[in-house]
């Protein structure tokens, strides 16, 4: 019999908010990622027990974390793991859209700091180029009506 037939609603529905919490935790940091909290290391997880394990060994049994490594630091052990593209799709597919569009204008701001120099000289030289088009077009109107004036 599975955990879930031990588990009431309510428990459910905290085991998944805290599965998509640390899932949503290890989207936005770096590769590698302790599994659970150790000490004053932070964890996807904040204990191995109760709700908080059972969502950590959840997210490893369906493949949306993946194990790297344990590490032993005196009398602490350590367990590794990374999310895999599995877990993404998960995260994306039972997420609130808000939640989902909050990081993605996150990922948006990082990335626009690179972006803004490079865009706006290609706008300003866009610019300068429809004033050089529009400069042209009217002298060349200019020449041909006097032309027709003329002849």
């Amino acid at each position: 019999m599975s955990d879930e037939a031990f588990l009431d609603e309510a428990q459910l529905q905290k085991r998944e908010r805290l599965l998509l919490e640390g899932l949503r935790a290890a989207l936005g940091g770096p590769a590698e990622h302790l599994l659970y909290k150790v000490g004053k290391h932070e964890g996807l997880f904040p204990a191995k027990s109760g709700l908080s394990g059972e969502a950590a060994q959840f997210a490893l049994a369906q493949g949306y974390l993946q194990h790297i490594r344990d590490e032993t630091r005196g009398r602490a052990h350590l367990e590794w793991v990374t999310l895999t593209p599995k877990g993404i799709e998960f995260l994306y597919q039972h997420d609130s859209p808000k939640a989902v569009l909050g990081e993605m204008r996150e990922l948006l701001r990082s990335a626009r700091s690179g972006i803004p120099l490079w865009q706006e000289a290609v706008l300003k030289n866009l610019e300068r180029f429809a004033v050089d088009v529009s400069e042209q077009m009217a002298k060349y109107l200019v020449s041909r009506c006097s032309q027709q004036t003329s002849g």
